[in-house]
């Protein structure tokens, strides 16, 4: 049996964009500080309260309350993330697994609540979900994925997991599960994910590999 647990984020619906322009958005308008999108972006995969510390940490001058702007970009998340669009071949990817079997996790640094909204938005055949918000620590560690493994009652090395940034791939593989890189983009991909299983372009390549292994 297929167990597949998925990142959400920039791996089943196309927000990471949405994600570092809120960041940028409501720390600007509560403190008037400009966050650089390369820099947010080095932190793709982790949760946003643990983005928001090491603003307040680059920020030191200013009296930022990590908590409170984190809250006020989770409240924000919650209303955009569900508008996000699925990333392509996404749903046919997950309904394949569905419908033949395979057993379907959500692992995500996003809140719970978040989860639940863009599941019901899109209508998603996954009913198991863990978010870094319940674990120890968030990505690049590597409970959240042994949670969702947990939560299929099955290992973490007795699963593939799906994931598109380094925090995120991390994360996965150091719960030994099987890893499948979706890239943001392509460009130096085999280097930044040599310790993955399979780098794919897309979900449809990475339906069409499962389909493979199907027959």
């Amino acid at each position: 049996m297929l167990n597949c647990i998925f990142d959400m984020d920039g791996t089943l619906i196309n927000s990471e964009a949405i994600w570092r322009q809120t960041v940028q958005e409501v720390t600007g308008a509560l403190y008037g500080c400009h966050v650089r999108d390369e820099w947010i972006q080095s932190y793709t995969g982790c949760t946003t309260l643990t983005v928001c510390k090491r603003i307040a940490q680059q920020f030191a001058h200013e009296p930022i309350s990590a908590v409170g702007l984190s809250e006020q970009i989770t409240i924000l998340m919650q209303e955009r993330s569900p508008k996000a669009a699925l990333m392509p071949s996404a749903k046919a990817l997950l309904e394949y697994i569905d419908r033949n079997g395979g057993r379907l996790a959500i692992a995500s640094s996003s809140s719970l609540s978040v989860i639940d909204r863009v599941i019901a938005a899109h209508d998603l055949p996954i009913s198991i979900r863990a978010s870094s918000y319940e674990a120890s620590r968030s990505k690049p560690h590597p409970h959240v994925f042994e949670l969702a493994a947990q939560r299929l009652g099955v290992m973490p090395h007795e699963c593939i997991a799906w994931e598109d940034s380094l925090n995120g791939a991390i994360s996965a593989y150091s719960s030994g599960a099987q890893v499948i890189v979706v890239p943001e983009t392509m460009q130096h991909a085999e280097q930044k994910f040599s310790f993955a299983s399979e780098i794919h372009a897309s979900l449809a390549q990475s339906l069409d590999w499962l389909k493979q292994r199907h027959h």
